[in-house]
C-alpha cells in the first residue's frame, strides 16, 4: 500500500510539459525479471502506460525486455508483459516489444531503431521510471 502511494506521488505526468498533441511513444521502464512474474516495480509502470496511453490514444506503448536475468528471460519477460497488456485491453498493434535489452541505454537504443524502423519519428515521449 505504501510503496503503491510512493509510485502514484512520483509518476504523475507532468501536465504543462507536455504537448497539445501529446506524445508519440509511451515507455514504461522494466525492472529485471522474478523466476516466473514481473517485479511489482515493472507491472506498476507497465499501468501507469496504460493509463497515459487511455489519455493519449495515438501514442504507441514500446518496451523492451531484460536479457541478464536468466538465459531466455527476454522471453519470459516480453510474453508477461504482452499478457498484462491485452488482459488491460490494450489493442495490439498498439504496444510494440523491442526484444533483449541489458540496461536502460540498450532499451533506448533499440527503442529508437524500432520506432525508426516503424516510419515513425517521435517528437515526445513520455518515460515512466516509477
Amino acid at each position: 500500500m505504501i510503496f503503491e502511494q510512493i509510485v502514484n506521488r512520483w509518476s504523475k505526468l507532468p501536465e504543462s510539459r507536455i504537448s497539445i498533441k501529446g506524445p508519440d511513444i509511451i515507455a514504461p521502464l522494466g525492472y529485471g525479471l522474478l523466476p516466473d512474474d514481473l517485479p511489482l516495480a515493472t507491472v506498476a509502470n507497465l499501468e501507469k502506460a496504460v493509463l497515459a496511453r487511455k489519455r493519449f490514444r495515438r501514442a504507441l506503448i514500446v518496451f523492451g525486455n531484460s536479457s541478464h536475468c536468466f538465459p531466455g528471460s527476454e522471453v519470459v519477460e516480453g510474453r508477461l508483459k504482452h499478457n498484462l497488456l491485452v488482459q488491460y485491453d490494450v489493442p495490439l498493434g498498439t504496444f510494440l516489444d523491442v526484444g533483449p535489452i541489458t540496461n536502460t541505454v540498450t532499451e533506448a537504443e533499440k527503442i529508437r531503431d524500432a520506432v525508426r524502423a516503424k516510419g515513425i519519428e517521435p517528437k515526445e515521449i513520455i518515460l515512466i521510471t516509477g
